[in-house]
Protein backbone atom coordinates (compact mmCIF):
# COMPACT_ATOMS: atom_id res chain seq x y z
CA UNK A 1 0.00 0.00 0.00
CA UNK A 2 1.24 3.14 -0.50
CA UNK A 3 1.45 6.28 1.48
CA UNK A 4 -1.48 8.88 2.17
CA UNK A 5 0.63 11.50 2.13
CA UNK A 6 0.72 13.08 -1.48
CA UNK A 7 0.61 15.79 -4.08
CA UNK A 8 -1.78 16.50 -7.38
CA UNK A 9 -0.01 13.93 -9.62
CA UNK A 10 -1.32 12.05 -12.69
CA UNK A 11 -2.56 8.06 -11.85
CA UNK A 12 -0.27 6.14 -11.42
CA UNK A 13 -0.54 2.82 -13.37
CA UNK A 14 0.76 -0.65 -11.84
CA UNK A 15 2.52 -1.89 -15.00
CA UNK A 16 2.17 -5.63 -13.81
CA UNK A 17 -0.32 -8.21 -14.91
CA UNK A 18 -3.48 -7.64 -12.74
CA UNK A 19 -3.19 -11.83 -11.84
CA UNK A 20 0.39 -10.45 -10.48
CA UNK A 21 -0.90 -7.65 -8.81
CA UNK A 22 -3.85 -9.96 -6.96
CA UNK A 23 -1.51 -12.89 -6.04
CA UNK A 24 -0.95 -12.19 -1.72
CA UNK A 25 -4.97 -12.60 -1.86
CA UNK A 26 -7.37 -15.17 -2.02
CA UNK A 27 -9.76 -15.73 -4.89
CA UNK A 28 -12.91 -17.73 -4.32
CA UNK A 29 -15.68 -18.33 -6.68
CA UNK A 30 -18.93 -16.60 -5.93
CA UNK A 31 -20.62 -16.92 -9.16
CA UNK A 32 -20.26 -18.14 -12.82
CA UNK A 33 -19.36 -13.85 -13.01
CA UNK A 34 -18.04 -13.07 -9.84
CA UNK A 35 -14.83 -13.66 -7.46
CA UNK A 36 -14.12 -12.70 -4.61
CA UNK A 37 -11.20 -11.72 -3.28
CA UNK A 38 -10.53 -11.90 0.39
CA UNK A 39 -7.17 -11.30 2.85
CA UNK A 40 -7.05 -12.58 5.98
CA UNK A 41 -10.45 -14.20 5.92
CA UNK A 42 -11.96 -10.93 5.26
CA UNK A 43 -13.43 -9.85 1.55
CA UNK A 44 -11.60 -7.00 0.24
CA UNK A 45 -12.99 -6.93 -3.04
CA UNK A 46 -14.34 -8.69 -5.99
CA UNK A 47 -13.73 -9.00 -9.80
CA UNK A 48 -16.59 -9.27 -11.89
CA UNK A 49 -17.12 -10.07 -15.46
CA UNK A 50 -20.10 -8.31 -17.42
CA UNK A 51 -23.30 -10.43 -19.03
CA UNK A 52 -21.23 -10.79 -22.51
CA UNK A 53 -17.90 -12.06 -21.00
CA UNK A 54 -16.03 -9.32 -22.81
CA UNK A 55 -14.70 -6.74 -19.84
CA UNK A 56 -14.03 -7.23 -15.80
CA UNK A 57 -14.04 -4.99 -13.46
CA UNK A 58 -11.89 -4.91 -10.34
CA UNK A 59 -13.20 -4.06 -7.22
CA UNK A 60 -10.53 -3.81 -4.11
CA UNK A 61 -10.41 -1.41 -0.70
CA UNK A 62 -6.52 -1.68 0.48
CA UNK A 63 -8.09 -0.99 3.71
CA UNK A 64 -9.58 -4.27 5.83
CA UNK A 65 -13.21 -3.87 6.71
CA UNK A 66 -13.74 -2.56 9.96
CA UNK A 67 -9.77 -1.17 10.12
CA UNK A 68 -7.95 1.59 9.85
CA UNK A 69 -4.49 2.95 8.39
CA UNK A 70 -2.49 4.77 10.44
CA UNK A 71 0.96 7.06 9.28
CA UNK A 72 2.86 9.53 11.03
CA UNK A 73 5.35 12.07 9.00
CA UNK A 74 6.13 14.75 11.47
CA UNK A 75 3.63 16.27 12.79
CA UNK A 76 1.06 15.09 10.58
CA UNK A 77 -1.22 12.46 11.21
CA UNK A 78 -3.38 10.37 8.83
CA UNK A 79 -6.02 8.29 9.35
CA UNK A 80 -7.16 6.26 6.30
CA UNK A 81 -10.43 4.35 6.53
CA UNK A 82 -11.51 3.65 2.88
CA UNK A 83 -8.78 3.65 0.19
CA UNK A 84 -11.38 1.74 -3.01
CA UNK A 85 -10.10 1.42 -6.45
CA UNK A 86 -11.72 0.53 -9.27
CA UNK A 87 -10.72 -0.83 -12.56
CA UNK A 88 -12.36 -1.76 -15.86
CA UNK A 89 -10.62 -3.97 -18.61
CA UNK A 90 -11.75 -4.73 -22.05
CA UNK A 91 -10.62 -8.42 -21.30
CA UNK A 92 -11.61 -11.54 -19.38
CA UNK A 93 -8.44 -13.67 -19.01
CA UNK A 94 -6.99 -13.07 -15.58
CA UNK A 95 -3.00 -14.14 -16.33
CA UNK A 96 -3.31 -12.22 -19.51
CA UNK A 97 -4.67 -8.55 -18.21
CA UNK A 98 -2.54 -5.81 -18.25
CA UNK A 99 -2.43 -2.15 -18.12
CA UNK A 100 -2.84 -2.18 -22.07
CA UNK A 101 -6.49 -3.64 -21.68
CA UNK A 102 -7.34 -1.13 -18.69
CA UNK A 103 -10.07 1.48 -19.77
CA UNK A 104 -10.75 3.08 -16.67
CA UNK A 105 -9.57 3.80 -13.55
CA UNK A 106 -11.21 5.15 -10.19
CA UNK A 107 -9.49 5.90 -7.12
CA UNK A 108 -11.23 7.37 -3.61
CA UNK A 109 -9.84 7.54 -0.37
CA UNK A 110 -11.56 8.44 2.60
CA UNK A 111 -9.79 9.99 5.90
CA UNK A 112 -8.77 11.96 8.09
CA UNK A 113 -5.60 14.71 8.53
CA UNK A 114 -4.48 16.23 11.51
CA UNK A 115 -1.96 19.14 11.55
CA UNK A 116 -1.83 20.50 14.91
CA UNK A 117 -3.23 18.97 18.00
CA UNK A 118 -5.96 21.97 18.72
CA UNK A 119 -7.67 20.81 15.49
CA UNK A 120 -8.09 16.90 15.77
CA UNK A 121 -8.63 15.01 12.89
CA UNK A 122 -10.30 16.89 9.80
CA UNK A 123 -11.95 14.58 7.74
CA UNK A 124 -10.60 14.63 3.39
CA UNK A 125 -11.57 12.93 0.62
CA UNK A 126 -9.45 12.18 -2.58
CA UNK A 127 -11.05 11.24 -5.57
CA UNK A 128 -9.35 10.41 -8.89
CA UNK A 129 -10.58 9.23 -12.28
CA UNK A 130 -8.53 8.07 -15.58
CA UNK A 131 -10.47 6.72 -18.99
CA UNK A 132 -8.59 5.30 -21.35
CA UNK A 133 -9.72 7.20 -24.62
CA UNK A 134 -6.73 4.93 -27.02
CA UNK A 135 -3.65 3.96 -26.16
CA UNK A 136 -0.22 2.62 -28.03
CA UNK A 137 3.36 1.85 -27.39
CA UNK A 138 6.36 4.20 -28.99
CA UNK A 139 9.48 2.19 -29.86
CA UNK A 140 12.91 2.42 -28.08
CA UNK A 141 14.01 4.94 -31.41
CA UNK A 142 11.41 7.06 -30.68
CA UNK A 143 10.91 7.13 -27.18
CA UNK A 144 15.18 8.18 -27.28
CA UNK A 145 14.05 10.66 -29.70
CA UNK A 146 11.94 12.64 -27.56
CA UNK A 147 13.27 11.71 -24.61
CA UNK A 148 14.42 15.40 -23.64
CA UNK A 149 11.16 16.86 -24.17
CA UNK A 150 9.48 14.23 -21.92
CA UNK A 151 8.00 14.39 -18.37
CA UNK A 152 10.92 13.01 -15.78
CA UNK A 153 7.76 12.98 -13.01
CA UNK A 154 4.71 11.78 -12.60
CA UNK A 155 4.43 14.61 -10.12
CA UNK A 156 4.72 17.34 -12.72
CA UNK A 157 1.59 18.17 -14.30
CA UNK A 158 1.36 20.43 -17.06
CA UNK A 159 -0.05 24.23 -16.97
CA UNK A 160 -2.62 23.73 -19.58
CA UNK A 161 -3.94 20.75 -21.35
CA UNK A 162 -3.35 20.24 -25.47
CA UNK A 163 -6.31 18.40 -26.36
CA UNK A 164 -6.84 16.85 -30.22
CA UNK A 165 -10.52 16.18 -29.80
CA UNK A 166 -13.56 17.33 -28.20
CA UNK A 167 -14.32 14.35 -25.96
CA UNK A 168 -16.12 16.29 -23.29
CA UNK A 169 -18.93 16.52 -26.04
CA UNK A 170 -19.28 12.99 -26.68
CA UNK A 171 -18.71 11.10 -23.12
CA UNK A 172 -20.50 8.17 -24.07
CA UNK A 173 -18.28 7.23 -27.06
CA UNK A 174 -15.57 7.05 -24.31
CA UNK A 175 -17.89 5.22 -21.88
CA UNK A 176 -17.16 8.10 -19.12
CA UNK A 177 -20.19 8.60 -16.67
CA UNK A 178 -21.43 12.47 -17.40
CA UNK A 179 -22.16 12.51 -13.53
CA UNK A 180 -19.38 9.88 -11.69
CA UNK A 181 -21.85 6.95 -10.00
CA UNK A 182 -21.13 8.67 -6.45
CA UNK A 183 -22.60 12.04 -7.19
CA UNK A 184 -25.52 10.65 -8.67
CA UNK A 185 -26.11 8.37 -5.55
CA UNK A 186 -26.15 11.07 -3.63
CA UNK A 187 -28.08 13.45 -5.30
CA UNK A 188 -31.77 13.80 -4.27
CA UNK A 189 -30.28 12.65 -0.88
CA UNK A 190 -27.30 14.91 0.30
CA UNK A 191 -26.81 16.81 -2.65
CA UNK A 192 -29.11 18.68 -5.49
CA UNK A 193 -27.81 19.35 -9.11
CA UNK A 194 -28.25 23.14 -9.80
CA UNK A 195 -27.57 23.66 -13.80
Amino acid sequence: MRSFFQIPRITEIDNRKLADRLNDLVKENDTSSRIRLLKKGNEVGHLTTDADRSNVQLYLDKVLPDTVVNEKLFSLEAKTFHEVTIENYNATELNSMTPFNLTALYQNIVASLKRKKEYGHIPCEILNEFYVMENGYITEEEYKSNQKGLTKSIYTTLQKSNYKTRFWEKLEDYHIPAINDGLVKQLGENLQLIN
